[in-house]
């Protein structure tokens, strides 16, 4: 019998799935469904990534030998293996590469995972499949295995589940155990930490660079080639920030060597406005950039947000659940911003924080009371308004999808 530990989006497809094959399973969710579960006939944990490994049920499981694998490694042994997998992972950045890659391939190929499509809807399909996989899902990994695999880069990043960089570093090359010869590894060799820990994979090893030029997708004379293919012109990309550079740089190289033609790269990369709630612009009011960037959820997203707006004044909304993180990454992103706004719970360490440096900041308890002033927001002082919180969104709201919608809705 399965345990599917967790009732989100994923195990919800996963329960359907095991409907249809009328395999048994029972529910456990500290929030829905909180029974008492006997592990006595339990022979597989399907663990959600909200449960931390310090959970009693997990450490249960684990004592009594029973497996515990994540909704990655379960769809990969109930898949069709005639399928080509490319998996992204990586601290920042995963969403919007698997959204090019997707752009890039079109109806050809799937697209699920992290970015809120669960795998099991797409369990029947024979397409490739397009995966974005969380540090949560890499970590209980034991089988699985790609053809193409794409690490954006990495970053001290959600220390509250992994508690340390290492064991948050060892849960993300976990996705990497069974890579073999002939598979793809794509990574960014601008990242150190990255460079060095993939020396040692025996693989098609390819990098992609926007300070190098050489081998693997680069940049050179406003031009991104691969290898010696010119691919696209830097004017033709629509995307803000250097951060989405990178992201493009990595789609051009999986996309490539999944065997795209250089035309449709060129193509699925100059049509694409990127996603909603990462730096998207929602509304302008007198003149007033609005941006909605509610999926940072970390300083280095914020920083990257931050960076993307060269010479503009900048109004910065920020704040949320409390994590372990370090403010001082955004150090010397902060020239162009004028007035910072701080929310939620982590909002006295935030203006502990900005207490210090050269702007005006302002203190809400929560974002709902912090829209009902929206109109303060807006003045001649400013070019942007800028929603990038850098913090989880748990303490007010279900996930940052609902965080973003409901920034949008308040402001218009």
């Amino acid at each position: 019998m399965i345990l599917l530990l967790g009732y989100g989006i994923s195990n919800k497809s996963i329960a359907k799935y095991l409907d249809k094959i009328e395999k048994d399973y029972i529910i456990y969710d500290d929030y829905a469904n909180k029974t008492y579960v006997s592990m006595d006939k339990i022979d597989l944990v399907i663990k959600s990534g909200s449960f931390k490994n310090e959970h009693p049920l997990i450490l249960e499981a684990i004592s009594k030998g029973i497996e515990v694998v994540s909704d990655l490694e379960y769809y990969y042994r109930c898949s069709n293996k005639n399928k080509e997998l490319i998996v992204v992972t990586g601290s920042n950045g995963k969403s919007t590469t698997v959204s090019l890659i997707k752009n890039i391939l079109g109806k050809s190929v799937d697209l699920g995972g992290n970015i809120g499509y669960p795998l099991f809807d797409f369990i029947n399909s024979r397409k490739d499949m397009i995966i974005e996989a969380s540090s949560y899902m890499n970590e209980y990994l034991s089988k699985f295995k790609a053809k193409y695999y794409v690490i954006t880069n990495l970053y001290s990043n959600h220390l509250e589940h992994h508690d340390t960089y290492n064991k948050y570093i060892k849960a993300k090359l976990n996705l990497l155990k069974n890579i073999e010869h002939n598979d793809f590894l794509i990574y960014n060799y601008d990242n150190e930490l990255l460079k060095e820990l993939v020396r040692n994979y025996d693989c098609y090893k390819i990098p992609f660079s926007a300070n190098k030029t050489g081998n693997g997708v680069f940049i050179d004379k406003n031009y991104i080639y691969f290898n010696q293919h010119k691919i696209i012109s830097l004017k033709e990309i629509s995307l803000l920030g250097n951060h989405n550079l990178e992201n493009v740089l990595a789609s051009i190289a999986v996309t490539y060597c999944y065997g795209t033609i250089p035309s449709m790269i060129k193509l699925g990369i100059s049509t694409f406005n990127g996603i909603e709630h990462r730096l998207e612009r929602f509304m302008v009011r007198n003149n007033i950039e609005v941006y909605n960037d509610s999926k940072a959820t970390n300083f280095m997203a914020l920083k990257s947000a931050l960076n993307s707006f060269d010479k503009k004044r900048i109004l910065l909304v920020c704040g949320g659940e409390k994590k372990e993180d370090d403010y001082n990454i955004i150090n010397d992103s902060l020239k162009n911003v004028k007035e910072v706004i701080v929310n939620g719970q982590n909002r006295e360490e935030l203006l502990k924080y900005f207490s210090n440096k050269d702007v005006i900041v302002k203190s809400y308890p929560n974002l709902k009371e912090l829209l009902c002033e929206k109109d303060k927001l807006f003045s001649e002082n400013i070019d942007v308004i800028l929603f990038s919180p850098g913090s989880p969104s748990f303490d007010q709201f279900e996930n940052f999808e609902d965080r973003g919608r409901f920034f949008k809705e308040n402001m218009l």
